[in-house]
């Protein structure tokens, strides 16, 4: 005789699907999720939704893992595998970095020696590694009906929208305030809940290619059964309820990133854009959308360089300041310190600790500025 249980049982992966949206999504609040306590509630909600996948009968019907993924994770989990052996003392003492010899010499004791310069910035830059690979796991297991997808994206638009404008309000108002906390960087930079302003354009950027995919999806919905002579009611209607507000949306994020002083942001928003139409267009298998958008891009890109060259004493102040002088200096020292240990490396997280040895402290200022877009 079949037995009904008491309580129905919970929906473990609407659970799993939430923990992780909403993980994601309020990530960036805190500080730009650049801080123990996000990232510590960032890994709690990546915890919940493992454990709900794992209970769901649900997850093993629909999880297809393909070749191209199975090989990219592979890859990932090499080079995540290598980040700890950096870390520990195991490694033949050829590979260790030589300052830990110099260092016990100095002290008088034995010190264990390993590949990173800084043991603890290293585990650090471990975790914080494993922590994207396992968001990226568990995003491709949870997003396996497109339903889900959708709802994810649309909560990161609706998420990214509220943090931007609430950047907006903060700048507009002059607060120079970061939540309840006095800016103490940035000071003429629109950052939202970021520190950084080149961390919080990339973000911006994001949440602006989110939006785009909901527009796009929009109006081929709209249009999808829409007899021909009630097409022009069906714009209408579609742009009072959609096209309006995600057009306005998209340009009130597009604002942030350009009042956030960020170039690599402003660049990547164009870039990204126009890129992310021409994909559109060729998953479409439409020839002729995709030569438009690359004909439009490759003119829109001519003449953005022909008015900078033309009116060039208007855009040199966006490279006099400090890190524009520096820029070059940065990256003949960064390529320097890959030729000087290539293979071994110094370390996930060492940035900082592998400048010091060079005695360069101005290129502090570069980290997670530049490299993070990267």
């Amino acid at each position: 005789m079949k037995t009904t249980p008491l309580l129905p049982l919970p929906d473990y992966q609407a659970i799993a699907f939430w923990s992780l949206t909403l993980s994601v999504c309020l990530l960036p609040i805190g500080l730009g999720g650049d801080r123990p306590i996000p990232v510590g509630l960032f890994q709690f909600g990546l915890a919940l939704c493992a454990c709900c996948l794992a209970l769901s009968p649900q997850t093993e019907e629909r999880l297809a893992f393909f070749a191209p993924l199975r090989a990219a994770t592979t890859l990932i989990t090499i080079a995540l595998f290598w980040g700890v052996i950096q870390i520990l003392p195991i490694v033949p003492a050829s590979w260790t970095h030589p300052m830990w010899q110099e260092a016990g010499q100095a002290l008088h004791r034995h010190l264990p020696a390993s590949i990173s310069i800084t043991p603890v910035e290293s585990l650090q830059g471990v975790m914080r590694m494993a922590t994207i690979i396992l968001t990226g796991l568990l995003s491709y297991i949870v997003m396996q009906k497109p339903e889900r997808a959708i709802e994810f994206v649309r909560t990161f638009w609706r998420s990214g929208l509220v943090i931007c404008a609430y950047g907006t309000a903060v700048h507009v108002l002059g607060l120079h305030k970061i939540l309840w906390f006095d800016k103490w960087t940035f000071q003429s930079d629109l950052t939202a809940t970021f520190v950084n302003h080149n961390d919080f354009a990339l973000y911006a950027d994001l949440v602006i290619m989110a939006g785009l995919a909901l527009l796009l999806r929009s109006w081929r919905r709209n249009f999808r059964d829409v007899k021909p002579h009630r097409k022009m009611e069906a714009v209408q209607s579609w742009m009072a309820k959609r096209g309006i507000p995600y057009g306005m949306g998209i340009a009130l994020i597009f604002g942030c990133v350009a009042a956030s002083h960020s170039r690599a942001g402003l660049v990547l928003a164009f870039v990204g854009m126009g890129l992310y139409l021409f994909l559109y267009a060729i998953y479409r298998k439409e020839a002729g959308h995709a030569a438009a958008v690359a004909t439009v891009g490759g003119v829109g890109l001519a003449a953005g360089l022909f008015f900078v060259m033309q009116s060039s004493q208007h855009f040199a102040v966006l490279f006099q300041d400090y890190s524009s002088r520096d820029r070059w200096t940065v990256y003949q020292l960064t390529l320097q310190a890959i030729m000087e240990n290539p293979w071994l490396g110094y370390g996930l997280h060492g940035f900082q600790a592998v400048f010091r040895t060079h005695q360069q402290f101005m290129i502090m200022d570069f980290d997670r500025a530049h490299n993070d877009i990267l």
